[in-house]
């Protein structure tokens, strides 16, 4: 069995012009 994880991210606290999404969906295999 798995254990799930749930990971919470803030959009507005990361800097301007940044791309949050698409940084996490690369580093998700890391986590």
């Amino acid at each position: 069995m798995r254990n799930p994880t749930l990971l919470q991210c803030f959009h507005w606290y990361y800097p301007e012009g940044g791309k949050l999404w698409p940084e996490l969906a690369e580093r998700a295999d890391g986590f």
